[in-house]
C-alpha cells in the first residue's frame, strides 16, 4: 500500500511539474511608437495579430488590441502580456479623426499614419511580411509610423 501512495504521489508530481512547464510558453510584448506628433488630438491603436484574417486595418480579428485616448497621448507605448507563443504581426495607427478605424483611400492605402512590426514604409503589407516569431519572456518592439 505504501509503495503504492508513493509512486501515485510521484506520478502526480511528474505530470504537475510537465504541465506547469508547458504553460510557461507566453510572454509579454512591449511596443513603442514613434515617428508623429502624439500630443496632436486622435487615438493612438495598437493592433496584435495571429493571422493574415483581418491585418491590418480589422480590430474585430485581432488576438489583442489597446488604444490610448486623449487629447495630449505622450509618448506612444503599450504592454501585451501573457501572450502565447506563435507568429504574430503588430500594427500601430494614429486616428486623426477619431471613427476608431484605420481610413484607406481609393487604393487601399492608409491616409492615417501607420506602421508594423517590421517596420516597412510600403503601406500595403501583408500579414507574413510584417509577422516575427514570438519565443521569449520579454518581446520588445520600437514601431515607426509613416
Amino acid at each position: 500500500m505504501e509503495k503504492s501512495k508513493s509512486l501515485t504521489t510521484t506520478f502526480l508530481l511528474f505530470f504537475t511539474l510537465i504541465n506547469f512547464s508547458i504553460g510557461q510558453n507566453y510572454g509579454d510584448i512591449s511596443v513603442t511608437a514613434s515617428g508623429y506628433d502624439f500630443s496632436k488630438k486622435g487615438e493612438l491603436f495598437f493592433l496584435i495579430f495571429e493571422s493574415k484574417e483581418g491585418f491590418p486595418d480589422e480590430i474585430s480579428f485581432t488576438n489583442r488590441y489597446f488604444r490610448s485616448r486623449g487629447d495630449n497621448l505622450g509618448e506612444g507605448i503599450s504592454t501585451f502580456g501573457k501572450i502565447p507563443y506563435g507568429e504574430y504581426a503588430v500594427v500601430v495607427y494614429f486616428d486623426k479623426n477619431r471613427n476608431e478605424k484605420l481610413d484607406l483611400n481609393f487604393l487601399g492605402f492608409p491616409k492615417e499614419p501607420m506602421g508594423t512590426s517590421s517596420n516597412s514604409k510600403f503601406k500595403r503589407l501583408k500579414f507574413k511580411k510584417a509577422s516575427f516569431k514570438f519565443n521569449e519572456p520579454v518581446k520588445e518592439l520600437n514601431i515607426k509610423l509613416y
